[in-house]
């Protein structure tokens, strides 16, 4: 899922609030057959506004480039958090070298709900921020790190607070949230994307932690205040029996509007 546009984090809106309890329930009924349980009458729901204050406590530590002091911060508020609501966490810790010399350190961070389980899925965004805004409208700053709220914060918060969530109604199956580095340090593809590729070579050569997931669904920049998702490309020709499921779930939840 992939939005465009930005979360302005100076003048809260309803909107991404909104849309935040909208992706979320669209991401547990996505991950259940048809046949399966919904919540039961009473029991806790998603909380927008605490999202929306999880994309802000992201924003105050700073940019989250690798190296950066906001980058240590977050990923130790991070596990800290996760460590609260779920029963396994596991952190991976690579080296990247960059096509400029720079020697980055990166950490995958998985939190495991219902870890026994075979029968898995995976639900996955970046937490790290890009260290130039290439698309400034303002050329002299374009040079300057984002300051990731939409693109690194959004999805991220919607994954925390899924985790709150499923810490109160475990899942009928098992999830686990992955949360990958490296995404956006570019500016070339070589460095970029090293989070998803690391944990992408450790599902093919079956180097990864407990079962393969059936699926994965992704989460990217899905803070936009007037969010629209149609169907991706690329996701349509590799994985189109996953993209029908998670659209039907989206029309069965009445968020066709999105969808």
């Amino acid at each position: 899922m992939n939005a465009t546009g930005a979360l302005n984090m100076t003048t809260p809106r309803v909107a991404p609030v909104r849309f935040l309890c909208a992706a979320t329930a669209l991401l547990v009924a996505g991950c259940l057959d048809s046949s399966a349980p919904g919540p039961t009458p009473g029991s806790p729901g998603f909380d927008g506004l605490r999202a929306y204050a999880l994309v802000e406590k992201q924003v105050a530590f700073g940019p989250r480039v690798p190296g950066a002091p906001g980058h240590q911060a977050q990923l130790d508020w991070m596990l800290a958090r996760l460590d609260s609501f779920a029963p396994e966490v596991v952190s991976d810790t690579f080296e990247h070298i960059s096509s400029a010399g720079d020697s980055l350190v990166l950490v995958n961070v998985m939190a495991r709900f219902r870890p026994e389980l075979d029968r898995r899925i995976v639900l996955l965004t970046h937490w790290d921020t890009r260290p130039t805004s290439d698309k400034a409208a303002d050329p002299a700053r374009r040079g300057d790190p984002i300051p990731g709220a939409n693109d690194g914060g959004s999805g991220t918060a919607v994954l925390l607070e899924l985790a709150a969530l499923m810490a109160d109604v475990p899942p009928p199956l098992g999830i686990d949230l992955l949360f990958v580095d490296g995404e956006d340090y570019g500016p070339t593809g070589d460095d970029m994307y090293l989070g998803a590729l690391r944990y992408a070579r450790q599902i093919a050569s079956g180097d990864h932690v407990g079962e393969r997931p059936l699926y994965g669904l992704l989460l990217d920049m899905v803070g936009d205040a007037d969010p629209s998702f149609p169907v991706e490309a690329h996701s349509a020709e590799r994985a189109s029996v996953v993209v029908r499921k998670v659209w039907r779930a989206a029309a069965r939840l009445g968020l066709s509007e999105f969808f």
